[in-house]
């Protein structure tokens, strides 16, 4: 599990109750700030990724993946930020990448600005390379660690791509 930046306690709900579902599969958020009330709790790991952007973060899932042995990571995100994040996590990170959105609720001027910056973002991420550009996106079969203990979790971790909801 792989929760975007800025975490909000809706993002944080979807990520556990996939987690729970699927045997505490690990949870990392992406924390720039370190927020104590995300960065203290006992079932999160926080990262920082550097640059602290979508393409950063999908760094730091493609390293993640590999030392730790996920079969199919998940990403949770909300719903305006599903469509770029699919593209640059396919683009920069795992091969099998699910995006999952959280069901916040969005105003109608948030929404708004929300479908301009997505836009503009988009059109960043289509024209601009991956914040490693010599990484290609790895198998998340390809890991070279052996035998973590949540492995035989991880390899039946197969969620669906819920976006059609």
């Amino acid at each position: 599990m792989f929760v975007l930046g800025l975490v909000t306690t809706d993002r944080l709900a979807v990520a556990r109750e996939i987690s729970n579902e699927h045997g505490d599969i690990p949870i990392y958020v992406s924390e720039p700030h370190r927020r104590e009330w995300v960065c203290d709790q006992p079932d999160i790991a926080c990262v920082v990724p550097d640059p602290a952007t979508t393409k950063g973060e999908a760094d730091v899932l493609r390293e993640i993946t590999a030392s730790e042995g996920f079969s199919r990571p998940v990403v949770v995100t909300f719903g305006p930020q599903v469509v770029r994040a699919r593209y640059i996590f396919d683009r920069c990170s795992v091969d099998g990448v699910a995006v999952v959105r959280s069901d916040e609720p969005i105003s109608l001027p948030t929404l708004i600005r929300q479908i301009g910056y997505q836009a503009l973002a988009m059109v960043k991420a289509i024209a601009t390379p991956c914040a490693q550009p010599e990484s290609e996106p790895v198998s998340a079969s390809g890991s070279t660690r052996q035998g973590t203990d949540h492995r035989e979790v991880r390899d039946a971790f197969d969620v669906a791509d819920p976006i059609a909801t």
